[in-house]
């Protein structure tokens, strides 16, 4: 056989070796695609980006059941007239079914998946008049949410004007296992989505979606700062009970781990929150009065959190709904930067990672130095008077003193009344019981 017949024949090997190798990639793309069709009718009509964006909108919404129905019937494939069409009952199935910890990074803005989702959500609030948000609030009812706030503010301020007074937020927010990696990643070919602006590193599935919430706490006095522990809320499927106990074995710091059913953060949890937090102000305490911070989350507003933390001494005063983003001190002056925070840090553990992915325990044992390199380094007396706790209304963020007219003066320290402590809450909360624990 002649030299030239032996590489027509290797050619030719090589072509069918190729097209065969065609074939099963078009062969295993129709598998997947079948099996996507056949998952979608189960959750009826609804692909998986579709079922995001329902969640989505049920979790933006505060948990509009009939919102969410209404944007899964838009977005199923199916006719109105099909069994399967999505229900409420439907709905729910799909909350209950999901991922909780998974649902959680739809507030993350780093996570790719969960972004176009919540974008779609708040488009979609927006339009039928139901999103919680400072962009879908009437601007005159928020000014007067606001002044409520300040009124609270400057009523405790007189109240305890015998004693030294602290001013403490804490507040969640989600942090990942895998925070977005930067521009500048050296990757194979085989990551790029449409070559070379979105290379990306290769990322397991099980690693992107786990997360945790962050329980942070910034005080406005240093000494006070340097003692303050943070809490790390994870679910037992998702911290292994050897990661956690070998994490408590490292050398302490001021990060507590909080394992549970959920990553969510609940009432008792935040009990256990509060009790923690007395006790590393007890060698201040009762010369130090500490005020408390906090927002409206479904947490932080049952009655036995209320009369617990009556009972260990702390004063709550809390950001009305919808206000964060004027009002919340962490939300504005620390969470973005601590993301930034968080993800330096990630790409130094890559970089001495074996694999490029640094081991849980590395990066818990991270998250628990940012008590101390993150927060402890700085300095927040600033962030309080920002939002009027300082009583300077000319310290107010810009954001603020412009939303509000550039105030000249704080409403005066009267106590609030029911009117005005009404406008704190939520619309669907009834809060009766809250004044009696809270003036």
């Amino acid at each position: 056989m002649s030299l030239a017949t032996v590489t027509l024949a290797q050619n030719k090997a090589a072509e069918v070796k190729a097209t065969l190798a065609q074939n099963q990639a078009k062969i295993r793309s129709c598998q997947q695609q079948a099996r996507r069709q056949a998952k979608s009718l189960l959750q009826g009509g609804l692909s998986c980006a579709a079922v995001r964006r329902v969640l989505a909108v049920y979790a933006v919404s505060e948990w509009d059941l009939g919102l969410a129905v209404q944007a899964a019937q838009r977005l199923s494939s199916l006719a109105t007239s099909d069994a399967r069409f999505p229900t409420s009952e439907s709905v729910r199935t799909l909350f209950t079914e999901h991922d909780l910890d998974d649902l959680l990074q739809v507030f993350d803005d780093g996570h790719a998946l969960w972004v176009p989702a919540r974008k779609f959500a708040s488009q979609w609030a927006v339009r039928r008049g139901r999103l919680r948000a400072t962009d879908a609030v009437d601007p005159d009812l928020l000014r007067q949410k606001v002044a409520s706030f300040w009124r609270s503010a400057s009523y405790l301020a007189n109240k305890f004007s015998h004693q030294d007074i602290v001013w403490i937020n804490v507040d969640e927010t989600c942090v990942t296992c895998s925070p977005a990696c930067p521009t500048g990643c050296v990757v194979g070919a085989h990551c790029w989505k449409t070559p070379p602006a979105n290379a990306h590193m290769r990322v397991k599935k099980d690693t992107s979606r786990k997360t945790f919430t962050y329980v942070a706490m910034i005080a406005s006095r240093p000494c006070i700062q340097a003692a303050l522990p943070h809490f790390l809320v994870c679910s037992e499927s998702r911290m292994p009970k050897l990661v956690a106990r070998a994490f408590k074995a490292l050398p302490p710091s001021r990060l507590q781990l909080l394992r549970g059913k959920s990553s969510w953060v609940t009432a008792e949890t935040f009990v256990t929150i509060l009790t923690e937090l007395q006790k590393a102000l007890q060698p201040w305490l009762p010369a130090v009065k500490p005020i408390l911070l906090l927002d409206c989350a479904c947490p932080h507003l049952p009655k036995k959190v209320l009369s617990f933390a009556q009972k260990k001494g702390l004063q709550l005063l809390f950001v009305p709904s919808c206000g964060t983003s004027l009002l919340q001190p962490l939300d504005i002056f620390a969470f973005a930067a601590f993301k930034i925070y968080l993800r330096r840090k990630y790409q130094e553990h890559r970089r001495t990672a074996l694999d490029g992915h640094p081991d849980l325990l590395a990066w818990v044992w991270q998250l628990g130095q940012a008590g101390q390199d993150f927060f402890g380094k700085r300095k927040w007396a600033h962030a309080f008077a920002g939002v009027g706790c300082g009583g300077d209304v000319s310290q107010l963020h810009s954001s603020l003193k412009n939303f509000m007219g550039n105030p000249v003066s704080f409403p005066l320290p009267a106590k609030p009344t029911d009117a005005e402590l009404a406008l704190i809450w939520p619309k669907r909360r009834k809060m009766s019981y809250a004044a009696a624990y809270l003036f």
